[in-house]
């Protein structure tokens, strides 16, 4: 004879397919949102969008972040473990690899939004007026941009001020369904960790 009647059975079956679709629906922030991520030397090949100059670019409120991660437009920092072991693929981002990078970074410098040349200016001002003090035995340097329809227009200036500074790393978040695709180009990294 059995312990439950079917009827028990099905209402336990439901319940818990009912609180298992609940916890898939809400997910997590990062493995809902579509950013990726592309790490490049500076002082090697940097893919052509990143070159070109633009300045028309629109002026948004400091308080618009792109993604929910709150990503800033422009960032100089520092870090024990490079972004390239860090982001070995493009996209999709894992919690994991979020969390390590909000752990292992110090921020040097930062712009919300990156809205004109002043900003850029800033940049290459604390690049400067630091020299080598910001640099610190043992850790990375890198610029890293979040590349939008407005930030594009500064990215030439970005890669350039990278370049005068010697920075190791140039990191780029972007949405990857929205062009300039950068996966188009020579990468470093391993390119998807699965298809888009």
């Amino acid at each position: 004879m059995a312990l439950h009647s079917r009827r028990e059975v099905l209402d336990v079956l439901f319940a818990a397919l009912s609180v298992g679709s609940l916890g898939c629906r809400r997910g997590d922030s990062i493995a809902r949102e579509r950013v990726c991520v592309h790490v490049l030397d500076p002082l090697g090949s940097v893919p052509d969008p990143l070159l070109e100059r633009r300045r028309h670019a629109t002026v948004k409120s400091a308080a618009n972040r792109l993604f929910e991660l709150g990503l800033p437009e422009l960032l100089l920092c520092t870090t024990k473990v490079r972004f390239l072991e860090m982001f070995p693929y493009f996209w999709p981002l894992t919690r994991d690899e979020v969390d390590r990078f909000r752990r292992t970074v110090t921020v040097r410098f930062e712009r919300a939004t990156l809205t004109g040349p002043d900003d850029v200016e800033a940049l290459v001002k604390t690049l400067r007026d630091h020299g080598e003090g910001w640099r610190v035995p043992g850790m990375t340097s890198a610029v890293i941009l979040t590349l939008n329809d407005a930030s594009i227009g500064w990215a030439d200036a970005v890669v350039a001020a990278s370049r005068d500074a010697r920075i190791e790393e140039l990191v780029v978040f972007k949405d990857p369904s929205v062009p300039p695709y950068l996966c188009d180009y020579p990468a470093l990294q391993k390119g998807f960790r699965r298809p888009p």
